[in-house]
């Protein structure tokens, strides 16, 4: 199924955004779906959140990324590779231990500490597997799914055989550019598990950053 629908006059972060996305696709070799606040956007509202600075995708078993232009950088992050324009400017400051200990609290074999205890891990093994980000504020995060359906270190957001099955396709299309966007099958049913129930109510500026 192709949903056709346009926009005109988008915010400049999406603009960023959709023309990163444009030329990535051309840089796939193989499957790959949009997930994540930019999959709730497209299927909610028809268009990506506007306080987002990223786009998630997945790409599935046995696809890859193969060369990309010289102003596009791949940094292989903590959880993902973050694909980004060079010539952007960098994100904002976060605490370094403390985006360090998240990633830390994602490892399976440290499920269930608390605090106190993963940070006393965490504390000996950060020097070693720190990672200084070279990535700009607008970016895209790139997921590698395994033969299951799930992620690494992500596991809330895993997809299901029929979700991956059934991919469904949205053509977007502005003064820009035009895409054809891969989406999992089964949306309403993924949006509600990854987002819970509340998934189809307007985003205010209180609930649009959880996306």
């Amino acid at each position: 199924m192709i949903i056709v629908f346009k926009y005109t006059n988008m915010k400049t972060l999406n603009n960023k955004l959709l023309a990163l996305l444009s030329e990535l696709k051309e840089c796939i070799y193989g499957e790959w779906v949009l997930v994540g606040g930019a999959m709730l956007g497209f299927h909610r509202d028809c268009k990506l959140i506007i306080n987002d600075n990223d786009i998630d995708i997945y790409l599935l078993p046995g696809s890859y990324i193969g060369d990309l232009p010289k102003h596009i950088g791949n940094q292989s992050y903590y959880m993902n590779d973050k694909i980004y324009y060079k010539n952007e400017s960098l994100p904002k400051a976060k605490n370094k231990w403390l985006e360090y200990l998240s990633f830390c609290r994602m490892k399976p074999e440290l499920k269930g500490l608390n605090r106190p205890q993963l940070a006393a891990i965490a504390s000996k093994t950060y020097k070693e597997e720190y990672i200084e980000p070279e990535f700009t504020e607008v970016h895209i995060d790139v997921h590698y799914l395994r033969d299951d359906g799930t992620v690494p270190f992500w596991r809330k957001y895993d997809l299901k055989p029929e979700e991956l099955s059934n991919i469904q396709y949205i053509e977007y299309s502005d003064e820009f550019t035009t895409l054809l966007l891969p989406l999992p099958g089964c949306l309403d049913s993924v949006c509600n598990r990854h987002y819970g129930p509340t998934w189809l109510l307007p985003l205010s500026k209180s609930n649009s950053s959880s996306y």
